[in-house]
C-alpha cells in the first residue's frame, strides 16, 4: 500500500487542468490512512511517451 499511495501517476488530457495535482493530493489524503505518504505526479509530456 505504501508504494501505491506514494507513486500516483496522472496521465491524459485531464492533467492539463490547473491545480489538478494539488486537488488530487488533497482528495486522496482525506481518503487514505493517515500514516500513508501521498505523492501525485503529472509529468507534462507523459502523452508523448505512449503515442
Amino acid at each position: 500500500m505504501k508504494d501505491l499511495y506514494g507513486n500516483i501517476l496522472l496521465s491524459g488530457g485531464s492533467t492539463k487542468f490547473p491545480g489538478i495535482v494539488d486537488r488530487m493530493s488533497i482528495e486522496i489524503t482525506t481518503l487514505a490512512p493517515s500514516s500513508m505518504k501521498i505523492k501525485v505526479f503529472a509529468p507534462p509530456h507523459i502523452l508523448s511517451h505512449f503515442s
